[in-house]
């Protein structure tokens, strides 16, 4: 099991670092992004967390009556399917792989960045436009 708090040694300073902190919540606090490209993150973790309890989703077959739910809650779960693969599309791609990383899984940006093979630098301007371009999508 992860500890709660990890201490960081850095040139300057020593820090303690919240492990379990919500990352968007970490960034947003430090104002690293704004509120709007906050919620619309927030937004997208929301979706996917929908649409991974979706029996499309997990059988990918049409919509049934079998899973013991009721009808109208897997129709909505469906529609969160849409709704988030539509709000995925909206980004490019790697800016939606962070975003992704960030508001879906609780991975911080520059680990996210680090995976894709760019510097880890870039990680906080690839979630930025991001989150720029889903604002846009939720938006319009």
């Amino acid at each position: 099991m992860k500890p709660v708090f990890e201490r960081r040694r850095g040139r300057r300073r020593d820090v303690l670092v919240n492990v379990t902190a919500d990352p968007l919540a970490w960034y947003l606090h430090r104002g690293v992004i704004e509120a709007e490209q906050h919620e619309a993150g927030e937004r997208l973790g929301q979706l996917y967390r929908r649409a991974i309890r979706s029996p499309v989703s997990a059988n990918g077959m049409e919509i049934t009556n079998g899973s013991g739910r009721w009808p109208g809650d897997m129709v909505r779960d469906g529609e969160a399917l849409t709704d988030y693969n539509a709000a995925m599309r909206s980004m490019r791609e790697r800016e939606g792989k962070v975003v992704w990383a960030v508001a879906c899984w609780g991975d911080f940006a520059n680990l996210a960045a680090q995976r894709l093979g760019v510097s880890p630098r870039r990680g906080v301007l690839l979630l930025r436009a991001g989150l720029d371009d889903l604002r846009a999508f939720f938006r319009g």
